[in-house]
C-alpha cells in the first residue's frame, strides 16, 4: 500500500475496532474513535493555525492519552513530532527547539502557563484541540514522522530524523520477531523522550492493543506491581529496571505479561533469571540498537541461562 503508515493503520483500526480500548489510565479508558476524533481536533486545529506538511511541531506532553491524540493529530496534520519530556529541565527542552527549529508546541494549559519562559516566542496549541478536521493530508511512506533528540556522548541533543516508513518497517519486524498476536497491548511507563517508549506504543496503536499508562507519580519502587496488575501482552525495560524489580518484587500474585522487551544497556544473565522467578513463563526478548536505528535492529530470546550472573546476554542477529 503506498499510504501504509502507522498513521493510517490506526485509521484502520479506529474505524474497525471504534468501541475498543485504545488508552488505559488509572480508571480512565479512552475508546479507539474517541483517541481518533481528539487526534481530528488537533490536527484541525495545527492546519488552521498554519502548520505546514513536513514542519516539527513540538509536543510538550508526559506519557498519556493527550500525548497519543498530539502524536496522531500532528501526523493527521502533515507534520512530524518533537517529544519534549515536561521531568527534563528548559535548558534542555530549550536547545532541543532551537536545534529542531519547532515554532508550534502542542501542550496543555497547565503546562503552557508552567513553562511560559520556555515557550515564549513559539505558539502554544491545547492538546484539547478546537479545530473542524477535514481528511486532506495523508503522510507518505517518506514523509519525516518525528525527530527524537538524543544526548550521545556530549551531552548536547542531537535529533535523530525518522521517516514513515522506516517507522512501519520496524513495528513490522517486531510483529515478525515477538511471540504475541494482534492486537498487542503494551504498558507505557517511560518518559516521551526515550526511544523506547514508541515499541509499545506503535505496536498497540498499530494493531488494535490497548496502551495502559502509568499513573503520573508512578515511583520506581511500584514498577513491579504495575507491571503484575497491568496485564498486558508486552512491557519493555532497561536492565537497571530489572535491578529495581529484584529489589521491590511485586506483592500481587503477578499475571505478567506475554513478552519482555529489554534493551538500552547490556543485558546480563542474572536478569533474565530475575524476570523468570518474578514473571514465570514470560519470554524476555533482549533488544538492540541505536536511536538512529530506529529503536533497535535485533533481537535475541533470552533462554533458561545457567552462565554466570554477570555474563551478557547475546544482542542476537542484525537483520538485513
Amino acid at each position: 500500500m503506498t499510504d501504509d503508515t502507522c498513521l493510517s493503520r490506526f485509521t484502520r483500526q479506529a474505524e474497525q475496532r471504534g468501541a475498543a480500548p485504545a488508552v488505559c489510565e488509572g480508571e480512565r479508558t479512552v475508546s479507539f474513535a474517541e483517541l481518533d476524533e481528539r487526534a481530528a481536533r488537533v490536527a484541525g486545529t495545527l492546519i488552521a493555525g498554519g502548520v505546514r506538511p513536513g514542519e516539527l511541531v513540538g509536543l510538550l506532553l508526559p506519557s498519556s492519552a493527550g500525548f497519543l491524540a498530539g502524536l496522531l493529530g500532528t501526523w493527521r496534520a502533515g507534520a512530524a513530532f518533537v517529544p519534549l519530556d515536561p521531568g527534563q529541565p528548559d535548558a534542555r527542552l530549550g536547545r532541543i527547539l532551537a536545534d529542531t527549529g519547532a515554532r508550534v508546541v502542542v501542550t496543555d494549559h497547565e503546562l503552557a502557563a508552567g513553562r511560559a519562559e520556555l515557550l515564549a516566542g513559539r505558539r502554544t496549541v491545547d492538546v484539547a484541540g478546537t479545530g473542524e478536521y477535514r481528511e486532506h493530508r495523508k503522510p507518505s511512506p517518506g514523509d519525516l514522522a518525528y525527530v527524537l533528540c538524543t544526548s550521545g556522548s556530549t551531552g548536547r541533543p542531537k535529533g535523530v530524523m525518522v521517516p514513515h516508513a522506516a517507522v512501519t518497517r520496524y513495528v513490522d519486524w517486531l510483529r515478525a520477531v515477538l511471540p504475541v498476536a494482534a492486537p498487542v497491548s503494551s504498558l507505557c511507563h517511560t518518559s516521551t523522550g526515550f526511544d523506547f517508549t514508541y515499541s509499545g506504543l506503535l505496536l498497540s496503536l498499530s494493531t488494535g492493543g490497548c496502551v495502559v499508562v502509568a499513573p503520573p507519580r508512578s515511583r520506581l519502587e511500584d514498577l513491579g506491581e504495575l507491571i503484575a496488575t497491568a496485564g498486558v501482552d508486552l512491557v519493555r525495560l532497561t536492565p537497571s529496571h530489572v535491578d529495581v524489580l529484584a529489589a521491590a518484587p511485586p506483592g500481587t500474585p503477578p499475571r505478567g505479561p506475554r513478552v519482555f522487551l529489554v534493551g538500552g544497556e547490556q543485558l546480563l544473565a542474572r536478569h533474565v533469571r530475575t524476570l523468570r522467578a518474578l514473571f514465570p513463563g514470560t519470554v524476555v526478548n533482549n533488544h538492540y540498537g541505536p536511536t538512529e536505528a530506529v529503536i533497535g535492529r535485533s533481537t535475541f530470546p533470552a533462554r533458561e541461562p545457567d552462565s554466570p550472573d554477570e555474563a551478557p546476554v547475546p544482542i542476537g542477529i542484525l537483520p538485513a
